[in-house]
């Protein structure tokens, strides 16, 4: 019997109820993952005048991402970076590579996902967008955050701080 399966059989009703809740919210979390790339990416790039490339860093990793990983890393080495932020990027829900239709400009959106989305989401996608500043001074960067929903204290600091909140409907 898996993990999951014996955890749920043992305790108490609440207890296993409790825990059953838990493992459907990491599934739901993992699907919208999973489904990002093909639902968030040209939305979030149309919605910021952008035209998207390609994921260059996602859930899971895409063709892209060693090549994008290298880029990271000479950033680092050159001192653009720390080893934080470096790992802070990385671990970004996903990069989407793209060029602004107005500018022509390289442009880089930093999107982190949430099936409902919070202050602490928005706060790391305009982190991820601020890093990406610091690797790439040339290109225009952007915040996204994706999901079913979004909380009401994470769409004002949105609204606040300018990230973009794609709720599609």
């Amino acid at each position: 019997m898996d993990e999951m399966r014996q955890d749920c059989l043992t305790g108490g009703p609440v207890e296993r109820l409790g825990r059953i809740a838990d493992g459907l919210a990491e599934l739901k979390d993992d699907m919208l993952y999973l489904r990002m790339p093909d639902k968030a990416a040209s939305p979030v790039c149309w919605k910021l005048e952008l035209r998207a490339e390609r994921i260059v860093r996602g859930v899971p990793p895409t063709d892209f991402s060693i090549e994008f990983d290298d880029l990271l890393y000479d950033a680092c080495e050159r001192g653009a970076i720390d080893k934080t932020e470096l790992s802070r990027l990385i671990m970004t829900d996903m990069i989407i590579s793209a060029v602004s239709r107005k500018s022509g400009a390289r442009a880089y959106v930093a999107v982190e996902a949430s099936f409902v989305v919070g202050v602490r989401d928005v706060i790391k996608a305009l982190n991820g967008a601020e890093i990406l500043s610091k690797a790439f001074p040339d290109a225009e960067t952007y915040a996204a955050v994706y999901g079913k929903k979004i909380d009401d204290e994470g769409r004002a600091e949105a609204d606040k701080r300018g990230a973009l909140v794609y709720i599609p409907s």
